[in-house]
Order: structure tokens, then C-alpha cells, then sequence
């Protein structure tokens, strides 16, 4: 995680390969993971997030997008 703007705006980015070898069988399943975020704290104990996770294998896509509004007491 990386401030963007100091204490403000902060962001995220991951990278994954992953290579699933099932043991019942001889099929293979290799992923390519891209997942970032970005928090923006909005007013005092306000943030706003934004995250994204990109799942790319042989067999299919998939993308996901959340976005959370956070109030800490």
C-alpha cells in the first residue's frame, strides 16, 4: 500500500500466478490474478474504496468490482 496523496489517498496493486495440479485427476487449472485498490478518506474517519480483482485463465474471465463506504467510531 502506497500514500498517493499523504494520509488522504492511498492505493494497492497485487499481481498473482497461480498453477492448481488436482490430485484426483490429471487436469491443470493456471490463473493470472490482477487485483488493485484505491481509499480515499473522505472527511475524518470517512473513506471511500474502490477495488478491483481481474481473474484471467485458458477457460475463462472473470472481474469483480467493490466499492465500500467506511465510518469508523
Amino acid at each position: 500500500s502506497r500514500d498517493i496523496v499523504k494520509g488522504k489517498v492511498f492505493a494497492n496493486v497485487q499481481y498473482r500466478y497461480v498453477d492448481y495440479a488436482y490430485a484426483a485427476s490429471a487436469s491443470e487449472l493456471k490463473q493470472n490474478v490482477l487485483s488493485t485498490n484505491i481509499t480515499w478518506r473522505v472527511v475524518g474517519r470517512t473513506a471511500i474504496s474502490v477495488f478491483y480483482e481481474g481473474l484471467f485463465s485458458d477457460w475463462n474471465d472473470y472481474n469483480r468490482f467493490h466499492i465500500n463506504l467506511t465510518y469508523r467510531l
